[in-house]
């Protein structure tokens, strides 16, 4: 399926007296990469349901590319503990009632690494296991718009970094678009073409990075002096933000 499209016009989004986002804008490539950081509580997880269609905006507009197909992946697993890792997949699918369902699960797990896992259950899988099957049963839907919502948080550092590497090398073959939500600085910057910054006092998207590094993108990459300068580029935007919303 092609890679879809997102934009955002004059979007605003208040829960209570507490004004989220006021007329952000903002538009998502066919293709791309994209990283959002921004300080816990500002906004993020609600931008993600929103390009998502999961949340409704109170106003402005949300256009998606005809057809859109959408896969979220959320912080914590969500998985049946009574289903198989395989059932656990095929879940979205059955569901929508589609046929090959099975299949494009399966395939979707030996993408991530699970082939040799389909009889197992969640009881049985550690954390790392357990968001790769998360990641399949995104992927076993054909997205062309797959959103993470701090996916890897929980993780320890060695599952995280694996995940990322394969989470990349899967948006390089499938070709979908990625819209990522992150605390961290190095895996905005490992895994994204552009990290934009979302301000927690209601201002909406503040700042951008890009980070041109290149499509093949292996743990090789940290050692070098211009990875190192765009986390530090990237962090410093991050606190001046943060500097600047406190005034």
């Amino acid at each position: 399926m092609k890679a879809a499209s997102v934009e955002l016009t004059q979007v605003r989004k208040q829960y209570g007296a507490r004004m989220v986002f006021n007329n952000l804008s903002l538009k998502i490539s066919a293709g791309s990469f994209t990283s959002i950081v921004g300080s816990s509580g500002g906004g993020k997880s609600t931008l993600l349901r929103i390009l998502a269609g999961v949340s409704r905006p109170d106003s402005g507009q949300v256009v998606r590319s005809e057809g859109a197909r959408i896969g979220f992946v959320f912080q914590e697993p969500q998985l049946l503990p009574w289903r198989t890792v395989l059932q656990n997949a095929s879940l979205p699918g059955e569901l929508l009632r589609e046929s090959e369902t099975t299949d494009r699960a399966r395939a979707a797990l030996n993408l991530v690494g699970l082939g040799d896992a389909l009889g197992l259950y969640p009881r049985q899988l550690s954390g790392g296991m357990k968001m790769r099957v998360s990641l399949a049963r995104a992927l076993a839907l054909k997205p062309s718009l797959l959103v993470l919502d701090e996916p890897f948080a929980a993780l320890d550092e060695l599952t995280r970094f694996r995940l990322e590497e394969e989470l990349h090398a899967v948006w390089e073959r499938e070709k979908m678009t990625i819209v990522l939500v992150t605390h961290s600085f190095t895996e905005a910057v490992f895994l994204s073409n552009e990290v934009l910054f979302l301000s927690s006092t209601g201002q909406g998207l503040v700042d951008s990075l890009e980070t041109p590094l290149g499509e093949k993108r292996t743990r090789a990459l940290w050692s070098e002096p211009r990875f190192s300068a765009l986390v530090t580029t990237c962090r410093d935007k991050f606190e001046k933000m943060e500097a600047s919303g406190a005034r």
